[in-house]
C-alpha cells in the first residue's frame, strides 16, 4: 500500500510539471533604449526636389459677366462634382424667363383660337356646301366660306410655329440663367479663392481681371504626382 501510494504521488508531481500546475518564477524582463540604426548597403539612385501637384485641377469661372451675390464655399471645402459653389446677380435673367414663359402661353391661347377659328369655317364650308346641293344658295358663297377656311387652316400652322418659337426663347434665357450658376466641374478640395461677393466677374480669361474671371480652383487630391527635374546624367538611373 505504502509503494502504490508513493507511485500515485511521483505521478502527480510528474503531471503537475508537464503540464504548468505548479508556480513558477517571474520571467526576467530586461528594459533598455531603442536605437536608430543606419541601413547599410543601400545604394541611393539619385535626388531631385520637385512638387507634388494634382493631375487633375481645375480653374472655376463664370460662363457669362456678373457681379457675384452668393459664394458658398471656401479654401479647403470639400465639393462634389454638380454641387453650385456660387452664383452671379441673376435678376435681369429670372425677370426674361419670366417673360419668355409669358409669351409662351399667350401663343398657346392664340393657337387655341386658331382652332376654333377653323372648326367654325369648316363647319360653314359643311352648311354652304349642303345649300347649294339643295339650290338655296350660290357658288360664290360656298367658295367664300371654302377660302374662309384655308386662311384659318393657315393660322393654325402659323400659331402653332410661334409657339415653337416661344418655346425655344424659353430655352435660351433658361440657359443664360443657368450661366449664372457655378457648379463644380469634379469631386474634389477647393485649393483657392479668387473672388468676394460683390465683385464683378467675367467668363473665362475675357475679364481683363488680375484673376482671369476666375472665382475657384478645385484640384483632386487623389491623381497627385511629382513634378521634379532630373539631370539628364541622370535619365539611365530612373526606371518604373
Amino acid at each position: 500500500m505504502w509503494l502504490a501510494a508513493l507511485a500515485i504521488l511521483a505521478i502527480a508531481a510528474w503531471f503537475a510539471w508537464r503540464t504548468d500546475w505548479l508556480p513558477k518564477a517571474a520571467a526576467e524582463v530586461r528594459v533598455t533604449k531603442p536605437r536608430l540604426l543606419q541601413s547599410g548597403g543601400v545604394e541611393e539612385v539619385l535626388t531631385a526636389t520637385g512638387y507634388i501637384v494634382p493631375q487633375l485641377r481645375a480653374v472655376v469661372s463664370a460662363r457669362t459677366s456678373g457681379r457675384l451675390d452668393w459664394l458658398g464655399v471656401d479654401e479647403g471645402s470639400v465639393v462634389t462634382q454638380g454641387q453650385v459653389i456660387a452664383r452671379l446677380s441673376s435678376d435681369d435673367h429670372a425677370a426674361l424667363v419670366a417673360e419668355a414663359k409669358a409669351a409662351v402661353a399667350e401663343s398657346r391661347a392664340r393657337l387655341d383660337q386658331a382652332l376654333a377659328t377653323q372648326w367654325e369655317a369648316g363647319r360653314e364650308v359643311e352648311r354652304q356646301r349642303s345649300l347649294v346641293a339643295q339650290g338655296i344658295t350660290t357658288e360664290a358663297s360656298y367658295d367664300a366660306a371654302k377660302r374662309a377656311h384655308d386662311v384659318a387652316v393657315a393660322g393654325v400652322a402659323a400659331a402653332g410655329e410661334t409657339v415653337k418659337v416661344s418655346q425655344a426663347r424659353v430655352a435660351i434665357t433658361e440657359a443664360n440663367f443657368d450661366k449664372t450658376i457655378v457648379r463644380a466641374p469634379f469631386d474634389g478640395i477647393v485649393t483657392a479663392k479668387s473672388a468676394e461677393i460683390g465683385e464683378m466677374v467675367a467668363a473665362g480669361a475675357f475679364s481683363g481681371q488680375p484673376t482671369g474671371g476666375a472665382i475657384v480652383t478645385v484640384a483632386d487630391f487623389s491623381t497627385l504626382e511629382m513634378e521634379a527635374d532630373v539631370n539628364e546624367n541622370n535619365i539611365s538611373r530612373v526606371k518604373t
